[in-house]
């Protein structure tokens, strides 16, 4: 029960502490390898893989649907081979945390299932009712593209530092992103991987509407309540947006540092240096 608790510890800190990220991502990886070994094993358990498979993903065929509605849910968190799984969580575990910048954490698993139950509404709709041709939808591809692009519209100026292109901003990052994932799909699948791309611009757009700041600033729901606050720009001027948000970002960082230090070993295991910059930090994300 420790280990357990240990992994999910440090899968959470890995996520930089959004407890919705981290469990997205272990939703996928577990469920997508059980079903990929339960289809391995098909031949010693008599199941035939096609069954197993059915039960989870999400059938173009209205008669099979109707009696497996869940897999309009279910599909979004299964992949069914190892190589769809791996490039899913990375752009999932890269773009979720983009997202936790603009967004607090709770948004980001509306704008995840929003998004998939977007694409799969339309997948149905375009094997039904336009011609493209029947089948099972898997992948959380859907999903994650709604992701991509509300990170897109709300955070066109936003910072991403590679080790040896340098800066990108995400308007040019994003696009390029969503098009490697869309142009890789056809048929019924690439009109999932479009709702996905209509719910992801409709959600970013609506939250702009809905406030009048343009960062939340503080993604991470996990760490503590009392220092998460709706950033507020400078009065002094408009300031350059994105460099006030990479700076606060790196305060963030810092703050889970300190509070999972007090966490594990105590506020006393804290050297005075680090008590006086644990409290500098609180009071200006404040």
């Amino acid at each position: 029960m420790a280990t357990i608790d240990t992994i999910g510890r440090r899968v959470m800190e890995w996520c930089g502490g959004s407890r919705v990220l981290a469990t997205l991502l272990s939703a996928n990886v577990l469920l997508s390898l059980m079903l990929m070994a339960a289809c391995a094993l098909s031949g010693i358990t008599g199941v035939p893989p096609g069954r197993i498979v059915e039960l989870f993903t999400l059938s173009s065929d209205i008669s099979i649907f109707i009696t497996h509605p869940w897999t309009l849910v279910t599909y979004m968190v299964v992949q069914l081979s190892f190589l769809h799984l791996l490039f899913n969580m990375l752009w999932l575990y890269w773009f979720g945390k983009f997202f936790l910048d603009g967004w607090h954490g709770r948004r980001l698993l509306w704008a995840y299932i929003g998004g998939g139950l977007s694409g799969g509404v339309l997948y149905l709709a375009s094997c039904n009712f336009g011609g493209n041709p029947a089948g099972m939808l898997a992948g959380s591809s859907g999903a994650i593209l709604a992701l991509m692009t509300a990170v897109a519209v709300r955070m066109p100026d936003y910072p991403v530092n590679f080790l040896l292109v340098g800066e990108v901003r995400m308007k040019w990052l994003a696009p390029i992103a969503i098009l490697l994932t869309v142009l890789g799909a056809s048929g019924g699948a690439l009109m999932a991987h479009v709702g996905g791309v209509l719910f992801g611009a409709a959600f970013a757009l609506i939250s702009r509407r809905q406030s009048a700041e343009p960062f939340s600033g503080y993604g991470r729901e996990d760490y503590p309540p009392k220092t998460r606050k709706i950033f507020n720009p400078p009065k002094d001027g408009p300031g350059n947006v994105a460099d006030i948000l990479m700076e606060r970002r790196k305060m963030h960082e810092r703050l889970d540092e300190l509070l999972d230090k007090v966490r594990i070993s105590g506020y006393a295991s804290l050297s005075a240096k680090e008590r006086k910059e644990l409290d500098d930090i609180s009071t200006r994300l404040k």
